[in-house]
């Protein structure tokens, strides 16, 4: 869950010469990711966005932004990321930490 959220946010806010793709390419594809259905649920603004013909990529964002899109996933992805840990350390398996790819 953790490595998924934290793919969520690199499709719309990470820095593409460092992921390699398009940060606006989940926007544009309308992909359903974490911080877009969160955001979905609070913002009637966002809901016209994603329903229109012509998607306003940079508008989309915004609206994510104003409404902590990005804070939430970034909080749901260290408390997994913690629990992944707590699990492995429950089970005495060797844990490594993980570089991380966002500041």
């Amino acid at each position: 869950m953790a490595f998924q959220i934290q793919d969520d946010i690199l499709g719309i806010w990470g820095d593409e010469a460092l992921t390699g793709k398009s940060a606006e390419s989940d926007v544009a594809t309308r992909k359903k990711s974490l911080p877009v259905v969160y955001a979905l649920e609070r913002s009637e603004r966002l809901r016209s966005l994603y329903a229109a013909s012509q998607m306003d990529v940079p508008g989309a964002i915004a609206e994510m932004d104003a409404v902590g899109a990005r804070t939430f996933a970034e909080q749901a992805a260290r408390e997994h990321h913690e629990r992944a840990l707590e699990a492995l350390r429950a089970s005495d398996a060797s844990v490594t930490p993980v570089k991380r790819c966002l500041s």
